[in-house]
């Protein structure tokens, strides 16, 4: 049986500046409709195969890359938690 997906209120808030970003950008829905589309792919990836996600300093936290993004989870027997979207071109730090 696949896990339930949660997204954490900051996860969501990522998601949607990334998308309103490239809204901006480009002028056009079309590429943000896509990245959405990727991230649900991703997503979907990690509730069937949470093996795939690669450790973190955060013992608790993996994260796989869906493009240019970087999806950190967590997991439990019955969840996995998307915790942060980030785009890996940028400075973490930030």
């Amino acid at each position: 049986m696949a896990k339930r997906i949660e997204w954490t209120d900051n996860a969501l808030r990522e998601k949607v500046e990334i998308l309103k970003y490239w809204k901006k950008r480009n002028k056009s829905e079309d590429y943000s409709k896509k990245l959405n589309g990727l991230f649900k792919n991703a997503v979907r990836t990690i509730q069937k195969h949470a093996a795939l996600g690669r450790p973190t300093e955060d013992p608790e936290v993996k994260n796989i890359l869906a493009r240019d993004y970087l999806i950190y989870f967590t997991e439990t027997d019955t969840c996995i938690t998307v915790v942060h979207i980030l785009d890996g071109r940028r400075n973490p730090d930030r």
